[in-house]
């Protein structure tokens, strides 16, 4: 719930590092070793990703552009920034804007 009270009192610099930072951890998690648990490391994948999809629900306004279809699928945005060594705000705003 407190990602609602701080949407509504305007913060959105925070929240656009939260869901940054929350993106990149799901990146670098993805880049690990998953030899040893497969399995954990998947469920932790989900967690992570239904974590971003609900804040993005509450924060992003879409606009249709050419790559929207394409850019909103969470799973494609990761697949897209696992392959940078740096996946930084920036390059994440710019594929969901």
């Amino acid at each position: 719930m407190w990602i609602i009270q701080m949407f509504s009192h305007g913060e959105n610099d925070q929240m656009e590092e939260y869901v940054a930072d929350a993106i990149i951890d799901i990146v670098d998690y993805c880049k690990k070793d998953n030899r040893q648990d497969p399995l954990h490391k998947m469920a932790h994948y989900d967690a992570l990703k239904e974590e971003v999809e609900d804040i993005r629900k509450v924060y992003f306004i879409y606009k249709k552009t050419t790559r929207d279809e394409i850019m909103n699928n969470l799973d494609l945005t990761v697949s897209y920034l696992r392959h940078d060594k740096e996946p930084d705000l920036k390059k994440i705003k710019e594929l969901w804007q």
